[in-house]
Order: structure tokens, then sequence, then C-alpha cells
């Protein structure tokens, strides 16, 4: 029975093999824990046959489940958890099955939870302890003016002086007195930090208490050999969390609800102050597998404010754009017309003309009559009759590569793209296609176009191809795996966090050409992905 009470019996249905569901079923579990907030969910069985999908089954809490039918809803569980989700669905208790499963749900490891609740402690009454610190919290935000809060916030996680509340204060001092807090006390912290900025964040006036809040961190008194027990333990944990993980986020944070004003010489900044303009990579440079799920949907509301403005911005250019084409069309400019319009900045860092083309590119028509997405449709019908892999790695490469003629793309990005395929899982090479194959394809060659992972950074490449195709075209190539296998959008988003994190110590002008690629893919990603009325396009891309 789950800890909430009631358990609730539901499945979720994937279009992968059993096979690859039994090999990741672990990592599966932990993941679906991690986003239904729900540490005593439980894998009961996994069933499947040929051409027939898999069915995975689970013991959870009703709460739990229901964050799991929302994400399905907003087609984010198959990013969140990294397998294919064609459905979830609830199911009626029924003993005779369980009693019939593989026994998983006698041998998997318990997780050590996300979320507030679920915080690993030394017992459930260090739980109830940060529940009492959370709530205080809570109140004082509600109540009062930012710089007040601050106040306190610092007199009683930083400084650790005389506070108001001996209540607080006391109870402060057993949680970092617990044995647990030299591992843990750095989660609960940080989660004291979302409880502010989910407050402050929400309105204008006050963001400006968000890098207020993180920066109280550079200021912490040393422990003191006069100072109490207690008071040095606070301390040391405090400078402690500032070597964290979870810290260098709320630092990110910052910088994206309150962004760097520009300065005279913007070349001269720092890759990193451009993070705010790139919502794409929020889910992975400002959240990690530590994240609770009240943390993942304050990040989804920002990044949500943020692509709309763009997209509004965007939109409004595009118009602006489009009535210029139309007033010269009828030459009216001559006597005055264009003067009456209200002039429209470029939201990008593109030229007028980079962004032309990359607004035709990703609206228009790439090859013959065709769009990037028809193209997509087009070779997935004919997937189905494809005889093998082999078969299918072969279509493939000469779909990524159609609409590219230039002497790069034929002496080297094509020899190299059909090595890496032909070396790509051969020994599925003789056995039909399934989407599991399509998936693990589309993976791999994010991993040789872009970047492979964290670990390895390498990504000469990813290089050449902009020097040579320049960032619009290459975006294309990469878009047209995502387009034929949408799970892997957010690997490709995934891969340029990574690149983000290589380079966001760099100036700007040492890497003009990744922040073009960046601002491409804000476009793109806009144009493919988002939800903005840019229907103004079809005029421009007629012309």
């Amino acid at each position: 029975m789950s800890r909430f009470g009631k358990s609730i019996y539901w499945e979720l249905v994937s279009p992968l093999t059993v096979e690859d569901i039994q090999a990741q079923r672990w990592g599966i579990l932990k993941r679906l824990q991690k986003v239904s907030d729900d540490v005593d969910l439980q894998m009961l069985d996994i069933q499947g046959g040929l051409a027939q999908p898999t069915i995975v089954r689970f013991e959870g809490s009703p709460q739990g489940y229901q964050r799991i039918r929302t994400l399905v809803k907003t087609m984010q569980l198959t990013d969140l958890v990294g397998v294919m989700v064609k459905e979830v669905r609830e199911r009626q208790h029924n003993q005779h099955n369980i009693a019939e499963t593989s026994q998983i749900s006698q041998i998997q490891p318990r997780s050590p939870g996300a979320g507030w609740r679920t915080v690993a402690v030394d017992s459930i009454d260090l739980e109830e302890l940060q529940r009492e610190i959370y709530n205080h919290l809570n109140d004082c935000v509600q109540k009062q003016d930012p710089a007040d809060v601050l106040e306190r916030f610092r007199c009683l996680f930083i400084d650790s002086g005389e506070y108001s509340d001996l209540k607080i204060r006391a109870t402060l001092e057993k949680i970092v007195n617990a044995k647990s807090a030299e591992n843990e006390y750095h989660l609960f912290l940080n989660h004291c930090c979302y409880l502010l900025i989910d407050y402050w964040q929400l309105d204008s006036k006050q963001r400006h208490a968000i890098p207020e809040l993180i920066a109280l961190f550079e200021e912490i008194p040393p422990p003191g050999m006069r100072q109490t027990r207690s008071v040095r333990r606070l301390r040391q944990l405090a400078e402690m969390f500032v070597e964290t993980h979870q810290y260098k986020m709320l630092q990110r944070l910052a910088r994206v609800i309150c962004p760097v004003k520009d300065s005279e010489d913007p070349n001269r900044q720092l890759v990193k102050v451009l993070l705010y303009r790139y919502t794409y990579l929020f889910r992975h440079y400002l959240l990690d597998e530590e994240s609770t799920y009240e943390q993942q949907q304050t990040i989804k509301l920002i990044q949500s404010r943020l692509q709309n403005r763009f997209e509004f911005r965007l939109n409004r250019f595009v118009t602006y754009q489009v009535t210029l084409a139309e007033i010269a069309k009828a030459r009216q400019l001559s006597q005055g017309a264009g003067r009456i319009l209200r002039r429209e900045k470029n939201p990008t860092f593109l030229s007028d003309r980079e962004l032309a083309i990359a607004l035709r590119l990703f609206f228009g028509k790439v090859q013959g009559n065709y769009t990037y997405q028809q193209l997509a449709e087009r070779f997935s019908s004919h997937i189905p009759e494809i005889s093998s892999y082999q078969e299918f790695k072969d279509k493939l490469l000469a779909y990524l590569v159609s609409n590219l003629d230039s002497d790069f793309a034929l002496h080297q990005l094509n020899p190299q793209l059909k090595k890496c395929l032909n070396e790509t899982l051969t020994h599925y090479n003789h056995q039909k296609m399934s989407n599991s194959l399509i998936l693990r394809t589309s993976t791999k060659l994010l991993s040789f176009l872009v970047v492979e992972n964290a670990q390895n950074v390498h990504h000469y490449l990813f290089i050449d191809l902009v020097t040579h195709l320049g960032a619009a075209s290459t975006l294309g190539l990469l878009l047209k795996i995502v387009l034929l296998c949408p799970p892997v959008l957010g690997e490709l988003e995934k891969r340029f966090a990574i690149l983000f994190n290589h380079y966001e110590e760099f100036p700007q002008s040492d890497v003009v050409w990744f922040i073009k690629v960046l601002e491409t893919f804000r476009v793109a990603h806009s144009i493919q992905f988002g939800t903005a009325d840019l229907s103004p396009l079809y005029k421009l891309v007629k012309r």
C-alpha cells in the first residue's frame, strides 16, 4: 500500500519491446517515482508479445497516477522517463494477475525519492521538522516584503544569529544536527530557496529579490570557535551548499529571471548571461535528477512565460516585414507609406538576412514541394515497407542528405554519416524495423553529429557542419532526425545544454558561431514546436 493510503493500479503502454523495457526497468522505475513524487511506486510486471505493444503494470498512489496522466496529456512523459509512451491507463486490481508477475516488485530497490516530502531523513520526525520550516517560509513570503524575508533568511540560514521565532530556530537546529544532514541538508536548503523563488517570480516587482537571495550565500561568516556547535554546524553546511550542483543551478536560475543588462560592449560579456534567451535549455540546465516536482513546475512556468514573449515578438517582427514587402510591391514607399508603420526590432541576434533565411528554411519548402515536416511524414509512411534494419539505414542516409548539395556534404559528411550508420547496431541488420530501433538510431546520430555526452564534449564534426553548411542548414539536418523520431527532441536539447555548459565562461565574441546556432534553433524550435501564430510567414515564404 502507498504511504498516502489507498493504492491504485495502472498500466503504461509502450511501442518498445519487452526486452528493451526489461533492460532499463530500474531506470524507468526511478524516473517514474521521481516525476510522480511517489517513492512507493512499484513495478509489478512487464508483458508483451510479437506485434503487440508492451504493457508495464504499476501500483502506486492516486496522486502520483494523476501526475503521470498530466504528463502524458502534455506530451512530456516520454522525454522525462526516456522511453516512448503510447498510453497510460488505470486498471482494476486483479489478484490473479499480480500473483503471476515476475517478482519484480520483490526485488526493486527503494529510491531515496524526490520532492519536499521525500528528502531522505533519519526518521519521520525529521521530515515533520522540515515541513515546519517550509510552512514558516511560506507564511513569511506571503505576508512580508521581500527585504524583510531576505533578512529573515539571512539570519536563520546564513548568519545563524538571534531569530525572532525561537521555535523555528530550535527546529532548524534539530535538522542541522541530524545524522543525515551532511548528505541531505543541501536538498532541504535548496527547496527552502525555491519556496521563496516560486512566489517572487510571479510578480515582476518582486523578482529582484531572487538574485539577492542567491547572493546571500556569498557572505557566509566563518564558523568561528566561540560559536555554539549548532551555529558552527549550520555555517559549515551553508558553505557546503555553495559547492553543490544545486546552488550552481540556483545561480543560473537567477540569471534567467533577472538577466544582466546589456552593456556598451555585449561581446565582452560571457556566454552564460544569455541563458534566459534559450528556453529549450532550461529543463536540462536548471534541473537535475534531484529536482522536485514543484521545482520542475516552477521552471516550466518561467520557460512558458519567456517562450511566449519571444514568439509574440517574432510574430510582430514577421508581420512588420511582410507589411513592408507588400507596401514596397505596391510602390507606395516613395509616397511615405512606410513611415506610418511602427518599426519592430528583430528579436534575435541574427541579422535580418540570416533570420529571413531561417524563416524560409524552417517554415517553407526545402525540397521540391515538401517542408521538413512533410519530408519526415513521407519517409515515415514508407518505413513499414522496409524489409530490414540495414535497408532502413541506407534509406535514412538518403533522406538526411537529400537537400544538401555542397562539396562538403558530398565528400565529407556523406561518407562519415554512412560509416556511422553502418557501424550502428549491426547485430540488428537483418531484423525487421521497430520503434525501438528508430529511437536508438536517432539518438546515436545526435551523439555523432552534435556531441556525445558531458564526459565527452568533443564536437569537431558539429563545428565543421556549421562552418561549411551554415547554422540554418545544420539545424535543418538535425531537425530531420527529430521530426522523424519526435521523442529525441529532448536529446537534442540536452546536447545543446552540454555545449552551452562547455562554452558558458567564454566571451561571446569568441564563439559567435555557437550563438548563431542557439539563435537559429530558437527560431526553428518556435516554428516547429511552439504555439505562436506565425501565419504571416505564409506570405513571406511565397515571395
